[in-house]
């Protein structure tokens, strides 16, 4: 398979939180107690290491999540940009985001002179009982007041919303929707409450503690988001982001999307790089003091490094891809015409000799679609 002109970025994983948040399965562990300062030295050490095998490239992104990478004091955040710009330097207008919280909103300034140029701020809720039904550790007035005065610092700012909630009805999620737009964000992620194994959302269910709402009122939240975006000059331009502009888009987030390259940095990190015209995946151990040890003693945490099949390659392309609003250039990947005919007569997909996107209507059941694609 052809490759040229990837585009590399930097993903950081924080993996400390103050508050374990009920729905969340992302490799995270709490805050009290735990050594910063020997996971920063990692995490500078493992940067370095990288370097080495990626030198003479420009990075076109840096993305500090987790966890909660706004615990980071902002200093250090500054060390680890100039550190990336001393090595590889950055592409002319680089992405460089910081996920934060709420309730953290007297150190944006000092994230804006560290170099954050973009906020990626977990609202999730402007209402007081949604936070609370979400396990979340702060209230709508703060969610207000944080977007407020992020708008006045950063060049760039995105909101994390949740939809299908429990007790959450469409009369919430619109107001919700409004809220955020009259607070005149560039960028939306709404993204669909989902229970995941061994959280204690899980757990609630499973004893009758929680009700979530089922597929078709699922489908009435999405429904609702692209109607009320839409009317704002929102672009759904992947199925759970909404940017006003193109300016306003992910660019890190669309280097997964369209099978550009990443470095993963820290526990539970994972990354992908082409090289020689093969495509590598790899995976950082996940505990903190294990991924610690393992970078003092070899300059690595590596618990898996594969280069992926031609057929790996197809499926993530296609279904990472296929989620972006434009589409993919599908014609070096056998697809069965017949069955995207099919599809086509059902109005859930476009396509022509070289492109292929799906339609709004297939947007509520897209791992469905994208499966029959992948596998016809």
């Amino acid at each position: 398979m052809a490759v040229a002109n990837k585009k590399l970025g930097i993903y950081i994983h924080w993996p400390y939180c103050s508050h374990i948040c009920p729905y969340c399965d992302f490799n995270i562990y709490r805050a009290r107690g735990r050594d910063n300062d020997g996971l920063l030295a990692a995490i500078i050490d493992e940067i370095r290491n990288w370097y080495s095998k990626t030198s003479g490239r420009k990075l076109h992104s840096l993305y500090f999540g987790g966890g909660t990478p706004s615990l980071i004091e902002p200093s250090k955040i500054a060390q680890i940009i100039e550190l990336c710009n001393n090595l590889w330097g950055f592409e002319e207008n680089p992405e460089i985001c910081l996920e934060a919280n709420p309730n953290e909103y007297e150190k944006f300034q000092d994230f804006k002179i560290a170099g954050i140029e973009r906020l990626s701020l977990g609202v999730q809720s402007f209402l007081d009982n949604g936070l609370k039904d979400l396990g979340r550790f702060h209230d709508a007035q703060q969610s207000i007041k944080s977007v407020e005065i992020a708008r006045k610092i950063m060049p760039r700012l995105s909101l994390d919303l949740i939809y299908a909630r429990q007790n959450q009805s469409l009369e919430d999620w619109e107001f919700e929707l409004n809220k955020a737009v009259s607070l005149g964000v560039d960028h939306v992620s709404p993204y669909q409450l989902t229970i995941e194994p061994n959280t204690a959302f899980d757990r609630k269910l499973k004893r009758g503690a929680i009700n979530i709402p089922d597929d078709d009122l699922g489908a009435q939240f999405y429904e609702k988001t692209q109607e009320i975006l839409n009317k704002h000059n929102f672009i759904a331009y992947e199925i759970s982001n909404h940017a006003k502009n193109i300016n306003s888009m992910s660019r890190h987030n669309l280097l997964y999307w369209q099978s550009n390259d990443w470095l993963g940095i820290g526990p539970g990190a994972h990354g992908r790089l082409w090289k020689n015209g093969q495509r590598a995946a790899y995976f950082n151990s996940l505990k903190p003091d294990e991924y610690i040890k393992n970078i003092n003693s070899k300059g690595n945490s590596l618990i898996e490094e594969e280069t992926l099949t031609d057929e790996e390659i197809r499926q993530e392309y296609l279904i990472m891809g296929l989620r972006l609003e434009s589409g993919i250039e599908y014609k070096n990947y056998n697809l069965d015409q017949e069955n995207l005919k099919y599809l086509a007569d059902l109005g859930l997909v476009e396509y022509n000799e070289t492109r292929l996107k799906l339609l709004p209507k297939a947007r509520t059941i897209s791992n469905a679609v994208i499966a029959q694609i992948i596998e016809n």
